[in-house]
């Protein structure tokens, strides 16, 4: 391709990097908390900072306590990492549908019907993370080649007006929300194994 070099490339090619969190207006309320814990406008680096805490933390969980919950009716340590992996697709398949101009509203899902039908008994944690690894890297990987420009793109959400900007904070803290819980409240599992 004559005239076309890579520094030019560089130069116009302004990618999600240094994201600005999302106003208000872009997502709804219910997600309000999610963005809330995700500090800074950098959201690239958020994004690949929590793949080694969050390895970190569900690592330390021995694998014999992986089906215990914290308490009766509460999903079990490898449901939560099992719903992270899936919400994490959820929310990545969400932001590539408004990037793309979808003008189709884009269905919420039932996270607790999704747990559900989901048979974790041969799963280990390291398996679930390794899965998380994939899935991130991805998500990374999608939001990396991603133009400024389509940040601001956006449509409706589980009935929600959301833009591409939000779901990627939206992304970040879910994790760090489950994260939060892992620690909190599965920690006595931690100890008990």
């Amino acid at each position: 391709m004559e005239g076309l070099n890579l520094q030019d490339i560089n130069e116009h090619a302004h990618i999600m990097a240094h994201l600005q969190k999302p106003d208000e207006g872009e997502y709804g309320t219910f997600y309000a908390g999610y963005i809330a814990l995700v500090p800074g406008d950098g959201i690239i680096e958020v994004l690949r900072d929590q793949k080694q805490a969050y390895r970190t933390l569900v690592s330390s969980f021995p694998e014999k306590v992986r089906f215990d919950a914290y308490s009766p009716g509460k999903w079990s340590i490898a449901q939560v990492c099992n719903h992270i992996n899936d919400t994490e697709r959820i929310f990545c398949y969400r932001a590539l549908a408004l990037s793309r101009g979808e003008q189709n509203p884009v269905p919420g899902y039932d996270h607790n019907a999704y747990v559900d039908m989901v048979d974790v008994q041969n799963r280990t944690l390291q398996d679930l993370l390794d899965e998380f690894y994939t899935i991130r890297d991805a998500t990374i990987t999608f939001f990396t080649g991603m133009p400024d420009a389509y940040a601001l793109r956006a449509g409706t959400v589980n009935g929600v007006h959301t833009t591409v900007r939000a779901l990627a904070y939206m992304m970040a803290g879910h994790l760090f929300h489950h994260m939060y819980i892992l620690h909190e409240r599965y920690g006595k599992l931690r100890d008990q194994g």
